[in-house]
């Protein structure tokens, strides 16, 4: 069964570091599954986090400006924006020869954004979400709770 993929769509990673290797690899190191614990007594510093969003778009139906937001929403519903990626032009990205494929004579390409956060002060419990903001519409594409904990389990 194909599936149709007509609108732009991402998802998001967070883990300790990424790597770039040789021919084109890339290397995550550390991913969590949604939730960070941190076993200590605020505040604290965890020297690195990082993130990999990933972007996927027809170039037949590719929207005119994409955008990756990573938003920090404390327990008190305080939000701060902490980073943001702009990806160039649509139209001026170069599409390759051979796209990723969804399926017979469907093309998609896919764009990597990285993102190092270095440090990250904990303070108390709060809240990662990443967004997607294309031609100006945001998305929610991941999220990871940071918990300070007494212990690991």
């Amino acid at each position: 069964m194909t599936r149709a993929v007509a609108e732009t769509q991402g998802y998001s990673i967070f883990c300790d570091d990424i790597r770039e290797e040789i021919n084109a690899k890339t290397t995550l190191v550390g991913m969590y599954s949604g939730e960070m614990l941190v076993a200590a007594a605020g505040p604290v510093l965890v020297p690195q986090l990082c993130y990999m969003g990933k972007v996927f778009f027809n170039p037949a139906a590719a929207p005119s400006t994409i955008s990756i937001v990573l938003r920090r929403y404390q327990s008190d519903g305080e939000m701060l924006e902490i980073g943001r990626m702009d990806l160039p032009p649509i139209a001026e990205i170069p599409v390759p020869p051979k796209p990723m494929s969804y399926g017979p004579g469907e093309s998609m390409v896919q764009i990597n954004a990285a993102l190092r956060i270095s440090p990250l002060a904990v303070e108390a419990d709060f809240t990662l979400r990443s967004i997607l903001i294309v031609d100006g519409i945001e998305r929610p594409i991941g999220s990871m709770t940071v918990k300070l904990v007494d212990s690991l389990p």
